[in-house]
């Protein structure tokens, strides 16, 4: 049994990868695409306004998704080869992006009911950012995965940052749960946060 790894091969990986987020991404309009079905109401106005939960969840979670796709294309750009612990990173990846339309139902449906659907949604995004993360500090430690001409270029250090504001969302919303999905605006200080971090270890 060989162990060479191809061009083809990291094709291979990027392809069933960008084919499992579209599928995640399509499976988020559902929910809202039963509405327009099964509905029986007068104006569009009221479908709006009786499962504005679920479009909000909708929006959001595609927000997410095309999010942490483009991080992980960006990393992924700058591959010539992969690694097995690579390739297994990569499957825990697409698992959280895979869960990601069951916890944004969760969080349309039940949020009133069961606040801890809020936590659930945050601890996917906890999941799929720390492989993110591990992804990058894999290929940061294994210099030869990366292309000649941009090698070096992956930083660790800039997928902390998210995920570890990331976790203290995660533990706000299971300590405060009337917060809701508003702790994810903490991530609006991941800019901020990240120049601090980088003049802490660049001096």
């Amino acid at each position: 049994m060989t162990t060479t790894r191809t061009q083809r091969g990291l094709d291979r990986v990027v392809s069933f990868t960008d084919a499992a987020v579209a599928i995640a991404i399509t499976l988020l309009v559902l929910p809202l695409v039963d509405l327009a079905a099964t509905e029986d109401v007068s104006s569009v106005r009221e479908v709006f306004a009786e499962h504005w939960s679920s479009f909000l969840a909708f929006a959001v979670t595609f927000a997410v998704i095309g999010r942490f796709w483009v991080v992980h294309h960006r990393l992924f750009e700058s591959l010539q080869d992969y690694s097995p612990a690579l390739l297994v990173v990569n499957l825990v990846w697409i698992a959280g992006i895979a869960f990601f339309p069951f916890s944004a139902q969760l969080v349309a449906d039940v949020s009133d009911d069961d606040p801890t659907s809020v936590a659930v949604y945050v601890g996917t995004m906890v999941v799929v950012s720390t492989c993110l993360g591990t992804m990058a500090w894999i290929v940061s430690r294994h210099p030869g995965l990366e292309r000649a001409d941009v090698r070096g270029s992956v930083r660790v250090r800039h997928s902390l940052v998210p995920t570890g504001l990331l976790v203290v969302a995660l533990l706000l919303a299971l300590l405060v749960p009337a917060g809701g999905l508003l702790w994810l605006l903490l991530l609006l200080l991941t800019g901020p946060v990240g120049r601090l971090v980088d003049r802490a270890l660049d001096r």
